[in-house]
């Protein structure tokens, strides 16, 4: 049982990859989705302005991850090596 749950489905730059396209993808639609929904249900300007900046705030949160996914593959420094500590 513990062998199929810690199974590897891809190799880490494969995931890496397609956890990357999926935040580029679910960014905008969130976005579309958030305007949508605040116009749909709001009833005032100000509910309005708030489900839409956070629906732009959460927009901005996966384009982010999506461009720091990627560097989680990338071998971690050696900080005392580089600073010439032993």
């Amino acid at each position: 049982m513990r062998q199929t749950l810690f199974h590897a489905v891809g190799s880490d730059r494969t995931l890496a990859r397609i956890g990357q396209l999926a935040c580029f993808v679910a960014a905008p639609v969130v976005l579309v989705l958030a305007i949508r929904g605040a116009v749909r249900f709001c009833q005032t300007p100000a509910e309005i302005f708030i489900g839409v900046l956070a629906g732009c705030g959460l927009g901005l949160l996966l384009t982010i991850l999506g461009m720091v996914l990627p560097l989680s593959l990338a071998r971690p420094c050696d900080c005392r090596a580089e600073r010439g500590d032993r």
